[in-house]
């Protein structure tokens, strides 16, 4: 058996693919940069965006938020891998929460209280605009239909005509407990989507994967997204959704309140159906977790779902309308002369600035985690212990596998979580050996076991071809369960969604911000990322974020 740890050579061969990567997305960036430069005034004045990609202007400028932020950086740069990987869970959670909040309001104050905070979600533009207008909730959610449309004395602003009533509703129901304001508004947005850094966390380690939770949490807390993040209503939008991918990663799990916990997944997700039209796309994270571990938790998630939406339906409001009538009123405005054939690509390089470098270079790691050839191939004994040997090398860390983990039944599989405390390189190597055997083992026994205890299709002549195909299928997805990454997968299903929604056309520009759900779930594979690198990428990423915050001033 070769060495379980990674050699120099294959060491060096990552590390050059993640910088390629990285490379490839800053040029993705300039590209969107320079174009508007040199294609002329006339054209770049239809872009709507004087910071293209970016939604903003150009205004190198400081303020007193610089100063908090800076140390902020510098604080999870140094200390945030090793806190990570030291904390108790519990409180790593809460730090990485904190960590996450506090950038966001720190970059948010470069720009001011009132310009950066407090006043991001008072404008005319916004939902705070129209709440002092609602006296009935009841009515405004039956009428909330016919004030879609542009051009109408009683048209709802631009956001709250482009989305469904629940956004407008969660402002609403703040004000009626007295909280109202932009403060308490931001605040709001601030604490929610700041939160999604922790619901990324608990899913990874309800799938498995500790360890690359634990290498991720720095720059979940240290994510370029905090820009945006504070504040946004689609901050708020990241951590419903966020919480509901994580509650159903936890119904997953074999414990008696599964069924809750699957419930409580699809009520957050119907929620979100109504904050927002694009977090349909949100099926593509759950549909990444169910496929991971169990579809057990289908059925109550989407009957959580339906309550949600029946819900609305009874109170007069119906999204398929609400959709159709919105894509209206967004060819009514600016999306009409925005050019697609600039957006369709620059939308990516808006999210990059978002996501960060180090999500672009993980994403070599993220294609290699997946194992899409499992699916049809059944992997050699030596194929499957160099997944396994990848997954406990000491540069990158990765999720703990059982035995229970190759069961080919779903519901048999449960994770076992990873001690806290940090394991030294020769710990490490000795798991790898271990489980590098197991994997020979349970690389064999699993598909035996499917072709033996089950009346396989290969083994009865007389299966009908559709047969075969499900026992193919069947197969195929145990040998994949046993060895796919969980961080690769959520990336992998972060990526998916993003561009399902650019190809959908109604995302031209602003991405950066729209966008911001999914995005989340690409920065989980920031966990796969060389260990020895980790603080190099860090780097990265606070420098990236502080040079967008002082050089442009952003609209949100």
């Amino acid at each position: 058996m070769r060495n379980t740890l990674p050699t120099l050579e294959a060491r060096g061969l990552t590390r050059r693919a993640e910088v390629r990567w990285a490379a490839g997305a800053v040029l993705l960036v300039a590209l969107a940069v320079t174009v508007p430069r040199i294609m002329g005034e006339p054209w770049r004045s239809r872009l709507y965006a004087g910071a293209a990609p970016l939604f903003g202007t150009w205004l190198p400028h400081i303020g007193w938020g610089t100063g908090p932020a800076l140390g902020i950086a510098v604080a999870v740069v140094a200390c945030g891998p090793i806190a990570a990987r030291r904390l108790p869970w519990r409180q790593l959670l809460g730090a990485t929460w904190l960590t996450a909040a506090a950038w966001a309001f720190a970059l948010a104050m470069v720009d001011g209280w009132q310009r950066g905070f407090a006043g991001r979600l008072t404008t005319r533009d916004e939902y705070l605009h129209e709440v002092g207008v609602v006296h009935d909730i009841g009515a405004m959610v039956r009428g909330f239909s016919g004030r879609i449309l542009d051009f109408q004395p009683d048209s709802w602003t631009t956001h709250v005509s482009g989305h469904p009533p629940g956004a407008l509703l969660a402002f609403v129901l703040l004000d009626r407990l007295g909280l109202g304001g932009g403060a308490w508004a931001g605040l709001l947005c601030l604490l929610g989507g700041s939160s999604a850094a922790a619901a990324v966390l608990v899913t990874l380690r309800a799938l498995g994967a500790v360890e690359t939770a634990r290498a991720a949490a720095p720059f979940l807390a240290l994510t370029p997204a905090a820009i945006w993040l504070a504040v946004s209503a689609d901050a708020l939008f990241t951590g419903v959704t966020a919480w509901a991918v994580a509650a159903l990663a936890v119904a997953t799990r074999q414990w008696e309140g599964w069924v809750l916990a699957a419930v409580a997944a699809g009520i957050a997700f119907g929620f979100g159906l109504f904050l927002s039209y694009g977090m349909v796309l949100m099926a593509v994270p759950a549909l990444a977790v169910l496929t991971a571990r169990s579809f057990r938790p289908l059925l109550p998630a989407v009957l959580g779902a339906l309550a949600v939406v029946a819900l609305f339906a009874f109170a007069g409001f119906w999204w398929l309308d609400g959709y159709h009538l919105v894509v209206q009123r967004y060819y009514q405005g600016i999306a009409s002369e925005r050019p697609y054939s600039y957006w369709v690509w620059a939308n990516l390089a808006a999210t990059v600035c978002a996501v960060g470098l180090a999500g672009a270079a993980a994403l070599p790691r993220v294609l290699r985690g997946l194992h899409l050839t499992a699916l049809w191939s059944p992997p050699r004994p030596r194929d499957t212990a160099d997944a396994y040997r990848d997954a406990y090398s000491a540069d990158t860390p990765s999720h703990t596998i059982t035995a229970e983990d190759t069961s080919p039944e779903p519901h048999a599989r449960t994770a076992r979580a990873a001690p806290d405390e940090p394991k030294t390189p020769n710990a490490v190597a000795a798991d790898a050996v271990s489980y590098d055997r197991r994997a020979v083992v349970t690389a064999t026994s699993t598909h035996e076991a499917s072709t033996e205890s089950q009346p396989s299709a290969t083994k009865n002549p007389s299966a009908s071809g559709g047969q075969r195909m499900v026992e193919a299928g069947r197969d195929g997805l145990a040998r994949w369960r046993a060895v796919v990454d969980p961080a690769a997968l959520l990336a992998a299903a972060g990526v998916g969604a993003i561009l399902l929604a650019d190809a959908s056309g109604l995302s031209k520009a602003e991405t950066e911000r729209i966008w911001l759900p999914f995005g989340v779930w690409v920065a989980a594979g920031t966990g796969l990322l060389t260990r020895g690198d980790a603080r190099v990428w860090l780097g990265v990423q606070a420098a990236g974020a502080l040079l967008i915050n002082h050089f442009v001033l952003t609209n949100w």
